[in-house]
């Protein structure tokens, strides 16, 4: 045993502590005189070293009552101010050889005036020696949302190396309500989603090349529109993902009362670069799907029919001007490849009935083209007072 002393500690407590860090209008820290001349930029950066200790660590409880940390940002445009209030945290048993310890937190975070409750639970286990951290049912929590984790990093002081499983309960209905704050109000006004998202994720890997696979399943998942009723109801089915890949074979859902069913698989995901930033300009996946509809009901998008038939003589007035083709342009990131079809075995609308529709869809450099095949059979439309 290369530890040739031991501190032990019972307890520590601190009560109401407040913690603010500020950054002025010229970039500077509110620490930066503590911390020594010179400016982070011109210092080189150092190789991460693992940190050894021969002194061994064992802090039985740390308890923080009531806390609240601060951080201001006075150095853009626009003011920026985050932190976190109510922090109660108990830490117990903590040491550095890899010994199980627990973990509770609970706080307020605020950012900007907008608030959310967040907890953290469960046991984890710090090995320096080893370079190693374990996770154990580790728990957090935010309105709506359930994430616990378990596994193992390794090397977590120079390449963090993965072996972790997560999983992770969404009722987006709390979440919308819980998450309010950070939401648009326009969009707030406009939708309101339902329904439940469980996903069960593998990340293996390391932090400069991840390697992520998993599911997610969809439980009568909906949207409600203000200016669509029944846009989307019903959601069903499960998506699987690895890193590269995204396929589904099983999603069916409901959109303005009529029924789908949808497959799709796409490559080129690059799930493994998001770590080290996203970039939406560069992602280029590709793929295909298909969807399709045993029936599609358009009367409730139809204007409702006149109830004067006009006077002998008179002509009816002239229908108004089809709409606009819409333009897609913009609404796609550029890099998507995609293409495929959506088959409407029939389409009812009023006393027509049309039979066997497709359209052809394509994706790609930000646009959305499309294009149909006439249906094969149509029944004739009964008289009609107008419309």
């Amino acid at each position: 045993d290369s530890t040739w002393l031991k501190v032990v500690v019972n307890k520590v407590e601190l009560v109401s502590p407040k913690l603010w860090v500020g950054k002025d209008k010229s970039g500077k820290f509110s620490f930066a005189d503590l911390a020594g001349a010179g400016s982070p930029a011109t210092q080189p950066a150092a190789k991460a070293k693992p940190v050894t200790l021969p002194i061994g660590v064992n802090v039985d409880e740390i308890r923080v009552i009531h806390g609240t940390l601060t951080f201001r940002d006075e150095s853009g445009k626009k003011p920026f101010q985050a932190g976190v209030g109510e922090l109660d945290v108990e830490l117990r048993h903590l040491a550095l050889d890899g010994t199980r310890a627990s973990l509770h937190v609970t706080c307020v975070a605020d950012v900007d005036g907008a608030k959310v409750p967040v907890g953290v639970d469960g046991g984890f286990g710090i090995n320096l020696d080893r370079s190693l951290l374990t996770l154990d049912r580790f728990t957090s929590t935010l309105p709506g949302i359930k994430s616990v984790e378990d596994g193992e990093i390794r090397e977590f002081q120079t390449l963090p190396t993965f072996a972790l499983k997560q999983t992770s309960e969404v009722d987006l209905a709390a979440v919308w309500t819980g998450l309010a704050a950070f939401i648009p109000k326009a969009t707030r006004e406009m939708m309101t989603p339902s329904g439940r998202v469980e996903a069960a994720l593998e990340v293996g890997g390391t932090a400069k090349k991840p390697d992520v696979k998993g599911k997610v399943t969809l439980k009568a998942v909906g949207v409600t529109m203000k200016d669509l009723p029944g846009a989307l109801e019903s959601l069903e089915g499960t998506v699987t993902f690895t890193t590269d890949v995204l396929k589904t074979t099983d999603l069916r859902f409901i959109a303005v009362g009529s029924p789908f069913t949808v497959e799709a698989e796409l490559t080129g995901m690059g799930l493994d670069k998001a770590a080290a930033g996203f970039d939406l300009d560069k992602w280029s996946p590709k793929g295909r799907f298909t969807a399709e509809s045993p029936k599609l009901v358009l009367d409730r998008f139809l204007p409702p029919l006149e109830d004067k038939i006009p006077a002998k003589g008179k002509k009816a007035p002239p229908p108004p001007p089809p709409p606009k083709e819409p333009d897609f342009r913009g609404m796609v990131p550029k890099g998507i490849t995609l293409d495929g079809t959506v088959a409407l075995k029939e389409i009812v609308a009023r006393k027509i009935h049309l039979s066997g529709t497709k359209a052809d869809v394509h994706v790609a450099g930000g646009d959305l083209k499309y294009s149909f095949t006439p249906p094969t059979a149509a029944r004739r439309r009964e008289p009609a007072r107008s419309g």
